[in-house]
């Protein structure tokens, strides 16, 4: 036993069934578009506040790549920002050019692109998602943590702002001439 209890293992003992079943899946399942040769997630946290098991919903479906149930949760005028220069970076109006955004991520980095889940808050129409942004393309590795702010309105998802924490580094790794 080590010298210095865990935090984390505190909270978690002190924290109810379903609350340490969503911080367990959420602290070791990829949210990860199902890529040819890796697996998809198959334990998911369920969280307990209806506008994050809205997100939670959609991440799911674009990891199975399941595009029906992904659109269904967007607004017709969805919007999806990105900081930084093209080509990644900018804004992409409508469900059907997000969903375009994710695939074309996956194309970019030959199926290694992943966003593992840390963690997923919610308490209202704003929810926020903390991942760890991994993929490798043309010699060239990217590790940032992400942010992703995601806006509901109606009970679908109307605005998501993609927030690399390392945007030099994002911009980098993206840039068209390696």
């Amino acid at each position: 036993m080590s010298e210095y209890p865990s935090p984390v293992g505190e909270l978690d003992r002190r924290a109810g069934p379903a609350d340490r079943r969503a911080r367990l899946s959420a602290r070791d399942g990829p949210w990860a578009r199902k890529r040819p040769g890796g697996a998809a997630s198959s334990e998911w946290p369920s969280p307990p506040d209806v506008w994050a098991s809205t997100v939670a919903a959609w991440l799911r479906a674009v990891e199975v790549g399941d595009d029906a149930a992904a659109l269904a949760l967007l607004a017709e005028d969805v919007a999806w920002r990105v900081p930084g220069d093209p080509p990644i970076g900018g804004v992409r109006r409508g469900p059907g050019r997000v969903l375009a955004y994710q695939a074309e991520r996956l194309a970019r980095t030959g199926g290694t692109f992943r966003q593992r889940l840390l963690a997923i808050e919610g308490g209202g129409p704003v929810v926020s998602v903390s991942l760890r942004s991994e993929a490798r393309r043309d010699g060239r590795t990217l590790a940032v943590p992400t942010m992703l702010v995601f806006e509901l309105t109606g009970g679908r998802i109307s605005g998501v702002h993609e927030l690399p924490g390392d945007l030099p580094a994002w911009e980098a790794f993206w840039a068209l001439d390696p």
